[in-house]
């Protein structure tokens, strides 16, 4: 049984470095003796170092899933020509309708007022997923997770948690069963 009904397709944000991956210089991850080998990262040559880029566990499944429900946006504060490249790489970058970066920041956060004037949709068809809801116009749009790391979980089952919270923030109608799971959730 669906619990979220008359469901509707909304804009989901969603931060991309420490969020959906991470990426370290590798004398850094040497220096600092991270496992960063453990994870099913790629050596690449960024700016002519070399680099580890990681996903984290699930990002795939759970891009796949969210695709299906939203319009995917990714948005970092560092160049969006940068965050396109990264997720070109992992293979990341088809699931998203816009790449966004600093150029798009208004006083240094990310504004989600801006972007769903832009959209032409209503704030209430808009949310983010980030680990730092603060850089954020408005924070409590933001659905906060932990940062994923050099040396994170491989068995980091984050992305996958959120996945209900993310249907509940966007469902019209929700039974008053969820509702009281929501307000636990943010108690």
């Amino acid at each position: 049984m669906n619990v979220y009904n008359n469901y509707m397709k909304g804009a989901l944000v969603i931060d991309v470095d420490e969020t959906l991956l991470t990426i370290e210089r590798i004398s850094y991850l040497k220096i600092f003796h991270k496992n960063y080998y453990k994870q099913k990262g790629k050596h690449i040559d960024f700016f002519g170092k070399e680099h580890y880029i990681m996903p984290r566990p699930f990002v795939k499944k759970f891009l796949e899933l969210l695709n299906k429900k939203f319009d995917l946006i990714a948005w970092s504060i560092i160049d969006s020509k940068i965050t396109e490249e990264k997720l070109k790489i992992l293979d990341l970058n088809k699931y998203f309708k816009r790449i966004l970066g600093k150029d798009e920041l208004i006083d240094n956060k990310k504004n989600l007022t801006w972007l769903s004037s832009g959209l032409k949709i209503s704030l209430n068809d808009i949310a983010a997923i980030d680990d730092k809801p603060e850089f954020y116009d408005l924070p409590s749009s933001v659905i906060k997770i932990s940062p994923w790391l050099p040396d994170g979980d491989i068995k980091d089952n984050e992305l996958m948690k959120i996945i209900n919270l993310i249907e509940l923030k966007f469902s019209k109608v929700v039974s008053p069963e969820l509702k009281k799971i929501e307000n636990l959730i943010v108690a």
